[in-house]
């Protein structure tokens, strides 16, 4: 594989990273969790590196929905038909130890209607030093179905939440980092 670091200038004061954990969870049940070495919430960024499913039912298009509690515990939340399937996924937990100025965290509900839009507004960000990462949605209504989504930084204060997929009601989940 080749190396294109050198093809991106870098800043003497970049962000840098305290710590990196890689989990994996499966199996099958609405919540899963697991325990990881305590990071600080304001500094940590939680990154979905996909998931699969592997008897072929509407299970893995539910999308899971991610985030970190009590500084030691990552969770997924997988659509609201618990079945029996076994859903693997995998995440990365970066926590920075410097170069963040900002981090903010949300989840938005999203209605009903199969097409669905929330604007969510967040502190003022300088968008040249923003990043949006997209933690999952995930359905919180209706016995089955499929939801997908998608965030936006729309303005400097403003974060557009869209779904499209069956008419149920779902959480939309991101984080909106802005370094120094």
């Amino acid at each position: 594989m080749a190396n294109y670091s050198d093809l991106f200038p870098r800043g003497t004061d970049g962000a840098t990273i305290a710590s990196v954990q890689s989990v994996s969870l499966s199996g099958g049940g609405a919540t899963r969790s697991e325990t990881i070495t305590s990071v600080d919430l304001s500094k940590s960024i939680i990154i979905r590196n996909g998931h699969s499913e592997p008897t072929n039912n509407f299970e893995a298009s539910q999308v899971q929905r991610m985030a970190l509690f009590q500084n030691s515990t990552t969770l997924a939340d997988k659509g609201p038909d618990s079945g029996g399937s076994n859903i693997a996924s995998d995440y990365m937990i970066l926590e920075f130890a410097s170069g963040i100025k900002s981090l903010q965290t949300f989840v938005v509900t999203l209605s009903t209607s199969a097409s669905a839009t929330t604007n969510q507004a967040v502190m003022s960000v300088d968008l040249t030093k923003a990043v949006l990462i997209y933690t999952g949605v995930h359905a919180t209504t209706g016995a089955s179905g499929t939801v997908s989504a998608r965030v936006k930084l729309t303005t400097s204060t403003n974060v557009a939440c869209s779904r499209i997929g069956d008419a149920i009601t779902s959480e939309c989940g991101f984080i909106l980092v802005e370094f120094e």
